[in-house]
C-alpha cells in the first residue's frame, strides 16, 4: 500500500497500490508477535527501483493555463485584490485548482502550457479570422502574466513561446509521453483536446464547479459519433463559433459525423 498518498485527508481512489509477491520456496514465515509478518515492508526504505517503477506509473498531468485562469476570474469576484492593488482572483482561482488537482491525480510531473497572445500563431496566419473579436480585461492579462511564476514556485513546468497556444505544448507533452510508454493526464476546457484522448491519455474536463469528467475514447464517440483522432476534421466540417472557424456549409454535427 501506498501509504504516503493514501493515507492524506480525503485521498484519492486511484491512489497507487503497490503488492510484492513471493513464494519463499512455497514455504509462508510465521507472524511476529503483535500479528505482524516479518515480511512487511511497513516503515521500510524503499529501494531505487521501486521509487522508479512507482514513478513510471504515475501519469504526466499537463493543463491548459489560460482556460482555467479565464474560468477562475470570471468566476470569482474582482474584489479580490493583491497587496500592491492588482487584481488576483483568477491568481487564487487557479491556484486552488492547480493544487487541489495535484492533490487528487497525484502526478509524476506536472507541465502548464500557456497562450502567447501578443504574436499570432500558424493558425492566425493561415486563417486571419481565427479567434478574431476577443478582447480580455486588462486586469486579466496582468494575472495571465504571474502565474507562471506561481507554477514554478510550486516546483513545475510551465511551457510557452512566441507563435504557440498551450493546445500545440499539450500535444507535444502527450506525444512524448506516448513515446516512453508512460501515461498522461489533460486538464482543459477546450474541446479540441479530445483529439487527444486514447487507451493512454485521460482528457479532464470541467462540466461544473469543482467536478472534472474523465474523456477517454468510448466518450468522445458518444459525443461526436468518431474516434479521437478525427475530432480535428469532424470540427472543420462542423465548424467552431468559439474559434471563429465557420465550417462546411450545410453540414452539422450529424452530417460531419457521418462524413
Amino acid at each position: 500500500m501506498d501509504r504516503a498518498v493514501r493515507g492524506q485527508p480525503d485521498a484519492s481512489d486511484h491512489a497507487p497500490v503497490w503488492v510484492e509477491v513471493s513464494d519463499e520456496n512455497g514455504k509462508r514465515r510465521r507472524p511476529r508477535a503483535g500479528g505482524k509478518s516479518s515480511s512487511s515492508s511497513h516503515g521500510r526504505k524503499p529501494t531505487a527501483s521501486e521509487t522508479t517503477r512507482r514513478s513510471h506509473s504515475r501519469p504526466l498531468l499537463v493543463i491548459d493555463g489560460d482556460s482555467f485562469a479565464h474560468r477562475a476570474y470570471h468566476a470569482l469576484p474582482k474584489t479580490i485584490r493583491r497587496e500592491d492593488g492588482g487584481g488576483a482572483g483568477a491568481i487564487v482561482g487557479f491556484a486552488n485548482f492547480l493544487l487541489r488537482l495535484y492533490e487528487a491525480e497525484q502526478p509524476r510531473a506536472v507541465i502548464v502550457g500557456w497562450d502567447t497572445l501578443e504574436v499570432p500563431t500558424e493558425r492566425h496566419e493561415k486563417f486571419p479570422a481565427y479567434q478574431s473579436g476577443r478582447e480580455f480585461d486588462d486586469e486579466l492579462l496582468d494575472q495571465l502574466d504571474l502565474l507562471p511564476e506561481f507554477v514554478a514556485a510550486c516546483g513545475f513546468q510551465n511551457a510557452k513561446a512566441p507563435g504557440y497556444e498551450a493546445d500545440d505544448f499539450l500535444a507535444a507533452a502527450v506525444a512524448a509521453e506516448k513515446r516512453r510508454h508512460g501515461m498522461a493526464l489533460v486538464a482543459s476546457g477546450d474541446r479540441d483536446t479530445f483529439q487527444l484522448a486514447s487507451d493512454i491519455t485521460t482528457i479532464l474536463y470541467p462540466v461544473r464547479a469543482g467536478e472534472m469528467a474523465r474523456i477517454g475514447p468510448a466518450e468522445v464517440r458518444d459525443r461526436y459519433g468518431v474516434e479521437p483522432g478525427l475530432v480535428p476534421d469532424f470540427i472543420a466540417l462542423r465548424g467552431d463559433p468559439s474559434d471563429k472557424l465557420p465550417g462546411a456549409r450545410g453540414v452539422g454535427p450529424k452530417g460531419a459525423a457521418d462524413s
